[in-house]
């Protein structure tokens, strides 16, 4: 027997009453019941891939509680993780939901990191304080250099020099 589009909802048309009523008749969905349908479909998907709201927020507490043990900024925890800035500044920012698997795999980042920060022997914590040290020097040497050819060029233009940034 071919199912056939009828009226057996017309009083609960575009309801699950009247899916329902459509399915027990063995009857397709009218037009209205196949939208319904369709969009309470996509809404249980989407709620099925949102992340919970408990697992954001403990994550959200993990990478604040990094950012604080280890004096990072947003780009630098993210340059850490291995992810792209603007995924974790809208995993931390709390207006919407994240994905479940934007999640994961960012709850994986912090695992990994809070892992190599707790098993990092002293000698490997020393280094990266010297990295950071050589880093630091060579950004010094760099504006040092950057702010004597400005004041050069100022002079030559016969600007008066500006107010820079002591170092």
């Amino acid at each position: 027997m071919a199912k056939t589009e009828s009226t057996a909802c017309d009083v609960d048309r575009g309801t699950q009453d009247g899916i329902d009523r459509h399915k027990a008749a063995g009857e397709l969905l009218c037009r209205d019941c196949r939208q319904a349908s369709k969009a309470a479909a996509q809404e249980a998907s989407r709620k099925q891939m949102s992340a919970a709201p408990a697992d954001v927020e403990q994550f959200r507490s993990r990478a604040y509680r990094l950012m604080e043990t280890y004096d990072l900024g947003l780009c630098a925890l993210a340059r850490e993780m291995g992810i792209h800035y603007q995924t974790l500044q809208t995993l931390l920012k709390g207006d919407s939901t994240p994905r479940k698997t934007s999640l994961t795999r960012a709850s994986e980042c912090l695992d990994r990191m809070e892992h190599e920060h707790a098993s990092a022997t002293p000698e490997a914590l020393r280094a990266g304080e010297r990295a950071a040290k050589v880093r630091e020097e060579h950004n010094r040497r760099a504006y040092e250099k950057w702010r004597q050819r400005r004041e050069a060029r100022m002079r030559v233009r016969g600007e008066p020099a500006p107010e820079l940034i002591s170092s």
